[in-house]
């Protein structure tokens, strides 16, 4: 009776574990974000131009467990609001994967023409866009613009810019295309 009892005990913690690795493998945590804060908008070709904007920046992330193991890219998916106006012109979320190796989720829009890195832990990003000329962020400008949450300085906005680069061939890639400088 005391054997079949163990034996039952070890058969169930087995399978504990067994189903935990599984999950981990197939299946990715989310955690939910939201931050609101200050942003920086930088313009393309004119250095002396800065501006903050309010940012709402909220979205579920998901990862697995076992970094080694796992069958899927860790991925982020959300909203930007900027001065209360979705940064995608759809109304759309945004998704974003986290490749090996990286340190930022890509979550870029060829057809919008939008480049959003988003920091591994959700708590900043760097977007460059083109402001259409209805201004739909309300900036008084419009063309190829950068902008960089969190950050309340054009030094700040350059800061984080120059520690992202070397750490994001995509941002590296799409900034050589756009020739910023």
């Amino acid at each position: 009776m005391k054997k079949q009892f163990i034996v039952i005990v070890l058969v169930v913690l087995v399978s504990l574990i067994v189903d935990y690795g599984i999950r981990g493998y197939y299946y990715p945590r989310k955690d939910d974000f939201e931050s609101s804060g200050t942003g920086w908008i930088l313009e393309k070709g004119v250095p002396e131009f800065g501006t903050t904007v309010n940012v709402n920046f909220s979205g579920e992330k998901s990862h697995y467990i076992f970094k080694a193991f796992k069958a899927n890219d860790d991925g982020i998916r959300g909203k930007i609001m900027v001065n209360g106006k979705n940064v995608l012109l759809n109304e759309e979320t945004f998704l974003g994967i986290l490749r090996e190796g990286e340190e930022y989720f890509d979550a870029s829009f060829s057809m919008e023409n939008l480049v959003l890195l988003i920091s591994e832990d959700a708590k900043s990003f760097i977007m460059s866009f083109q402001n259409t000329e209805n201004d739909r962020f309300g900036i008084g400008k419009s063309g190829t613009m950068m902008l960089i949450y969190p950050a309340a300085s054009k030094e700040q906005a350059l800061e984080k810019l120059w520690d992202a680069l070397p750490k994001s061939p995509t941002l590296q890639r799409r900034l050589a295309e756009l020739d910023w400088k």
